[in-house]
């Protein structure tokens, strides 16, 4: 049995959004910036631990739907080190830098991100659309 095409175009606006993130992501991995963010860290006492490793992996298994998706948990980095470190602290302002380049890369290619995000939308709708109608 064949895909219905709606979702093999969701898959492939997928795809390509996962792929523009990992070109941002592998931009910020080899900034300097990123040096204490690769791993978790630990006994930090955040209830939200993130890393630059458990992003890429959510980049790889297309967690995330948008840019948005994306700086959010970037920005939970930020917030992790203002909490543990301060907000003056090195590793803050190394994970704010973090941010704003992530932004700044993102920014490059705006219109790809701009219609693969309205794509995905849109075929998200149609899907739910689809699965209320079938009770």
């Amino acid at each position: 049995m064949a895909m219905p095409k709606s979702s093999v175009t969701h898959n492939t606006d997928q795809i390509a959004l996962s792929y523009l993130l990992d070109k941002v992501h592998d931009d910020i991995l080899v900034s300097t910036d990123s040096y204490h963010f690769r791993k978790p860290m630990k006994n930090n006492g955040v209830q939200k631990n993130i890393d630059l490793h458990t992003i890429g992996q959510n980049i790889v298994n297309q967690v995330y739907q948008s840019r948005a998706d994306y700086l959010q948990d970037i920005q939970k980095i930020v917030d992790n080190c203002v909490k543990c470190k301060g907000d003056d602290a090195k590793h803050t302002i190394c994970a704010r830098n973090m941010l704003e380049h992530a932004r700044i890369k993102m920014k490059e290619s705006e219109h790809f991100f701009i219609q693969l995000e309205a794509n995905i939308v849109q075929h998200l709708k149609q899907a739910k659309a689809n699965f209320t109608g079938c009770g």
